[in-house]
């Protein structure tokens, strides 16, 4: 098994025990090639994954039915300035989103 795959094994049990079956509306992503396959199954129908970061490889495989059946929105973005991160950490609070 390689160091991906028992990555991908990881972090698939964290989120398990952690969302207990629950799916979001938004996934944030930084993390890359490890994460997106879980990111998109954990995401709602018609739900949207933001990545930004790639520290565990560029490429990543997804399976296109899963995709596109479940209309989910993929959205690349580059990490922000220190102004913008306090600006979306003050959003959260104001808004009571979870994190």
């Amino acid at each position: 098994m390689s160091l991906a795959q028992i990555k991908r094994l990881i972090v698939m049990k964290i989120w398990d025990q952690l969302l207990d079956g629950e799916k979001v509306d938004l996934v944030i992503d930084s993390v890359g090639a490890a994460t997106i396959y879980k990111s998109l199954h954990q995401v709602i129908q018609v739900g949207t994954i933001v990545t930004f970061g790639a520290s565990a490889g560029d490429i990543a495989q997804i399976n296109l039915r899963d995709f596109f059946n479940g209309q989910v929105t993929l959205l690349g973005s580059t990490m922000g300035s220190n102004e913008e991160f306090l600006e979306m950490i003050e959003f959260i609070k104001q808004h009571g989103i979870k994190y």
